[in-house]
C-alpha cells in the first residue's frame, strides 16, 4: 500500500471526502493542503497537513475517521482533541442524537473534571487517552 503524502493531496484541492457518523454520509471539501517543517531526515515522507471545510451542524468527535475520495481511496484522519471541553459544553448546551463510540484524547493532560464531563456527555462510550509520538498516531 503506498504511504499517501502531500503530492497525493494538494491534486485533491476543492473536492468532496466523505466519511460516516451514526450510519449518516457526511462530507468534507479539502480547502487546504499545506506542508510542514521537519528535521527528521529520515523520515518515510515529508509531513503536511490538511484543512477540510464542512457545513453541516454536527460536533465532530476526536477520533480517526475514514474518509473515502474516488481517486484516492480510503485513508483515516486523526482529529487533535485540544476542543474536548469546547465539544462537551456545545453538546450539552445544544444536544444533539449523536452516539459516539470511542473518545480518545491526548497531546495534554486531561483533569479528571473534563473526563467525567466527557463521560456525563456521551454515555455509554469508551474514553482512551492516546499518547505517544505523534508520528504513530495515525497507526
Amino acid at each position: 500500500m503506498e504511504l499517501l503524502g502531500l503530492e497525493h493531496f494538494s491534486g485533491c484541492l476543492n473536492e468532496t471526502f466523505e466519511t460516516e457518523i451514526d450510519g449518516m454520509a457526511m462530507r468534507f471539501t479539502l480547502v487546504e493542503a499545506q506542508p510542514l517543517p521537519s528535521g527528521n531526515p529520515q523520515r518515510k515522507r515529508d509531513p503536511f497537513s490538511l484543512l477540510f471545510l464542512n457545513e453541516a451542524a454536527v460536533v465532530f468527535p476526536q477520533k480517526v475517521y475514514s474518509l473515502r475520495h474516488p481517486r484516492l481511496g480510503t485513508t483515516g484522519i486523526f482529529l487533535v482533541p485540544a476542543q474536548w471541553q469546547a465539544v462537551c459544553a456545545e453538546q450539552q448546551a445544544n444536544p444533539r442524537p449523536v452516539r459516539l463510540r470511542v473518545l480518545s484524547w491526548g497531546a495534554a493532560p486531561a483533569p479528571d473534571t473534563l473526563l467525567r464531563q466527557m463521560a456525563e456527555t456521551f454515555p455509554g462510550s469508551q474514553i482512551l487517552a492516546a499518547f505517544g509520538q505523534t508520528e504513530m498516531s495515525p497507526v
